[in-house]
């Protein structure tokens, strides 16, 4: 008779106590078949453990009333990285136990009835009470950038976004958040879209259009700018890994003719505008 798999009939997580009690040895707790998400807990290596359920091993050490949230939520709901980095952010009631282990940042806060959701079986901070926590955390146009995605989740998210923000009182950040609410822009499609534009206002330039049509001398639709100023026929296009496609430096070169036939002039702008705070691309910009 062949050997029998020890792990066949483990669950997807377990705690060492509870495998050692089934008849592990802690020889079999160290095989390459078990991936160790924290110190005390295990996950059968089935398939590799995805996002949400690392996230539900973790659970079982949390408090039953922790709830996923800050940059933690925002990936579980799908919104762009705008500098979440890699721990866990868990926010639990002001009363309640904190975890304290690495990987896991701990925040105690009021949640209100509307402030969670599930996602996958999580619970989750909605978008807007992310908003809300993050402001605390993000830059202004970073922050603005991830109100323009969550406005792009749907036409009331505008309404709710401002009703949170509203209520939020005293909480840290909220100043920063009231400010970026006067600067969402749904119509933005990136990051890099929403924090460019952010700084063009923050420079005192005009406020860029997003996603900016631009039509030729005859009325017909050419091209579609990231940010247009119309009234200065000035664009800026973010280059993204988009343009380095085969096949897009003809698409690109064919649409730069037709805009500057327009009367338009394009301005490019990069990975590298992002990290210097946009000063050249405003400088360009600028009168």
């Amino acid at each position: 008779m062949g050997r029998t798999d020890p792990f066949a009939m483990l669950p997807p997580t377990f705690s060492a106590l509870s495998a050692l009690a089934d008849g592990l040895t802690r020889e079999q707790l160290r095989s390459e078949r078990l991936h160790r998400p924290t110190r005390e807990l295990y996950v059968v290596r089935r398939q590799a453990p995805g996002l949400t359920m690392r996230l539900g091993a973790l659970l079982e050490l949390l408090p039953r009333t922790a709830v996923f949230s800050h940059g933690t939520a925002a990936m579980l709901l799908g919104l762009p990285d705008v500098g979440r980095g890699t721990a866990t952010h868990v926010t639990v009631a002001p009363g309640g136990r904190a975890p304290q282990r690495r990987g896991v940042i701990a925040h105690r806060s009021t949640l209100l009835a509307d402030d969670m959701c599930h996602v996958d079986g999580l619970a989750v901070t909605t978008p807007a009470r992310t908003f809300v926590d993050m402001a605390a955390s993000l830059h202004l146009d970073y922050l603005v950038a991830l109100g323009d995605a969550i406005l792009r989740l749907g036409p009331a998210t505008g309404g709710t976004l401002r009703q949170r923000v509203g209520a939020a009182g005293g909480q840290r950040g909220v100043r920063r958040a009231r400010e970026a609410l006067l600067l969402l822009d749904g119509r933005s499609d990136s990051v890099p879209e929403s924090v460019i534009r952010v700084r063009i206002i923050g420079a005192g330039l005009p406020t860029p259009v997003p996603q900016c049509l631009v039509r030729d001398h005859a009325g017909r639709p050419i091209a579609r700018l990231d940010l247009g100023l119309p009234e200065h026929r000035l664009g800026v296009d973010y280059d993204g890994r988009v343009h380095a496609e085969p096949g897009q430096f003809g698409k690109d070169l064919r649409r730069h003719t037709l805009l500057v036939a327009a009367g338009w002039r394009v301005l490019r702008a990069g990975a590298a505008d992002l990290r210097d705070g946009s000063v050249e691309l405003i400088t360009t910009l600028s009168p």
